[in-house]
């Protein structure tokens, strides 16, 4: 027998929704763990950025609007170059490390959100008895979105702690002139993508490393960020970021493959254009 429940509680035991956590649960543990691709990637964005924004909107549907106005806006901060000093700062609590990948196709993603504020306008019907109580369902929802940025394993956890520890490399040059070299000097991905912060400036890219114990490109992810020492001239870091999955290395094999497919190549090139 099914019974009534408030439009905003009955949107969490209704199909859609319940497909969209499913999905969601289901890419994080799964389908990213061992297929890893581009389709794995938007998985999680796209049924991530449908329910979160009905999950809030619930429990404030007062504040529906701004709910869906600020899930918008935070989900393109979170995938630009903006939200790596909040991810360096929180990541050096060493609680437990955070990660995304920028990768600005990922905003395609965004096309969920006014299906889902449709959505939450109408009166699903229920896909489970109300004796399973919306609040299991929150329960879950709260996992799935930890596990979402999150998404690593104790061992992967102590994997990227190792690689971030002390392995920033030094180049005096502004960041500016520094991202213009790598740019045009180096074969990327992608262009390096540059950020203005207040007080500090950052510059995220991405290059591609091969290793003979992994049977697939790696594909590191690093951050250049620029500092002021007493000189006054501005000094660039790079530091490694995120790398994609390979479980048959460890960490100071990366960061030395890394170094001479990477950081080695560039200091030559620097030091034959000082310029």
């Amino acid at each position: 027998m099914r019974h009534s429940l408030p439009n905003n509680f009955g949107i969490l035991i209704s199909n859609p929704f319940l497909l969209g956590l499913t999905i969601l649960l289901a890419n994080d543990f799964y389908f990213k763990p061992y297929f890893h691709n581009w389709v794995t990637g938007k998985l999680s964005d796209f049924s991530g950025l449908f329910i979160f924004p009905l999950f809030l909107s619930s429990f404030f549907p007062k504040f529906k609007k701004t709910i869906f106005i600020m899930t918008g806006v935070g989900f393109v901060f979170w995938k630009s170059p903006a939200s790596q000093p909040f991810i360096d700062l929180w990541n050096a609590w060493n609680l437990f490390p955070i990660q995304r990948v920028i990768d600005y196709t990922d905003l395609l993603a965004l096309g969920v959100l006014p299906i889902a504020l449709v959505f939450s306008n109408q009166r699903p019907a229920l896909s489970l008895p109300f004796s399973f109580r919306p609040v299991l369902v929150s329960a879950l929802c709260i996992f799935a979105f930890m596990a979402t940025t999150r998404a690593l394993t104790p061992e992967e956890a102590a994997f990227f702690k190792t690689l971030h520890a002390n392995n920033p490399y030094s180049f005096h040059l502004s960041l500016d002139n520094l991202a213009k070299f790598i740019d045009k000097e180096l074969s990327l991905p992608e262009p390096l993508s540059v950020s203005g912060e207040i007080r500090r400036f950052y510059a995220y890219g991405k290059t591609q490393i091969l290793l003979n114990s992994c049977p697939k490109t790696i594909l590191a992810s690093f951050t250049i960020t620029e500092t002021y020492p007493g000189s006054g001239n501005p000094d660039s870091n790079i530091a490694l970021s995120h790398v994609t999955d390979c479980g048959t290395i460890t960490p100071e094999e990366f960061r030395a493959a890394f170094e001479d497919q990477f950081i080695t190549p560039l200091q030559k090139k620097l030091s034959l254009n000082p310029s």
